[in-house]
């Protein structure tokens, strides 16, 4: 399609084709050619002199910096956007930029800065009335306030992004709400609940093909049981991650996955190693005179 435009002269519009198709790469997870795409898209942007759409260029290269954790390039890329976004008609625009910022500092654990970006692109979110872009906020500060031992603050942030999901109809924003719940009942010692939560996000994931989630829950039971000794039920959970996760190309947290069910099998056959040297002492009469 973006060799239509080219033999057209329609440089807007190949400019516009590609960038959608950056999108769609961004979706499926391939960095590389959505970076490509948004690259050759923000230089035509760049020589026709329109602001606003290389501004959404830049966010869009925004985005994939940071899923590809280059955090440095994401920053200066979202802050690019936040000095277009300041007219009141790119509000929303403005929100979703800072919403990105505040991703960066949160992986870098920078969790206050990410609590003030939240926050105010939150506030932007509720004014202009994105029921969506709020529930993704509420969830972020839920991470946020959970990943610093905050668990009271999380659980109210999670529950409004909960309420939200559902009341829209956000099956997946329903889901990561109960994802995070239950990961702030493992933080408390509160198992049963943890698996209860956790296994209802699961299902969700599953009914809506979201394979990259139900890895994470998947992970989030099978650490749940392996905290509790319930080895089988780990390495199960474990295994069944794994799959997922092999699937999409997640080949770190595959790594893991595979790591703590070696580890949980070679306990297992430790203990019943010992258990084995065990009764061999208790059944021999002479090592048992005296």
């Amino acid at each position: 399609a973006s060799n239509i435009y080219a033999i057209s002269h329609d440089n807007k519009g190949k400019a516009d084709n590609l960038r959608s198709l950056a999108g769609l790469h961004l979706f499926r997870g391939e960095h590389a050619e959505a970076a490509s795409f948004y690259t050759e898209a923000l230089q035509i942007y760049t020589k026709s002199g329109d602001r606003m759409e290389r501004a959404h260029a830049i966010f869009g290269l925004a985005e994939v910096r940071r899923a590809q954790a280059e955090c440095g390039e994401a920053t200066r890329l979202y802050s690019e956007c936040l000095q277009v976004y300041t007219g009141i008609q790119f509000r929303r625009s403005r929100a979703n930029s800072l919403f990105g910022l505040a991703g960066v500092h949160q992986y870098q654990g920078e969790y206050s800065e990410a609590e003030t970006l939240y926050l105010e692109a939150l506030e932007i979110f509720t004014d202009v009335g994105d029921s969506e872009g709020r529930s993704n906020a509420l969830w972020s500060l839920g991470e946020v306030h959970r990943l610093r031992g905050e668990y009271s603050e999380a659980t109210q942030r999670y529950s409004d992004a909960l309420e939200i999901g559902t009341e829209i109809g956000d099956r997946q924003g329903r889901a990561t709400a109960l994802w995070g719940l239950a990961e702030v009942h493992m933080g408390r010692g509160e198992y049963d609940d943890a698996i209860k939560l956790s296994s209802e996000a699961k299902e969700i994931f599953t009914d809506i093909g979201d394979k990259y989630w139900r890895a994470s829950a998947l992970m989030s039971l099978a650490e749940f049981h392996r905290m509790q000794a319930h080895h089988s039920e780990a390495i199960s959970y474990y295994e069944e991650a794994l799959k997922d996760l092999e699937e999409i190309g997640d080949s770190r947290r595959a790594a893991d996955a595979l790591k703590n069910a070696a580890e949980i099998r070679k306990t297992l056959e430790e203990e019943v190693g010992g258990s084995t040297e065990t009764a061999k002492v208790e059944e021999d009469p002479l090592l048992n005179l005296g």
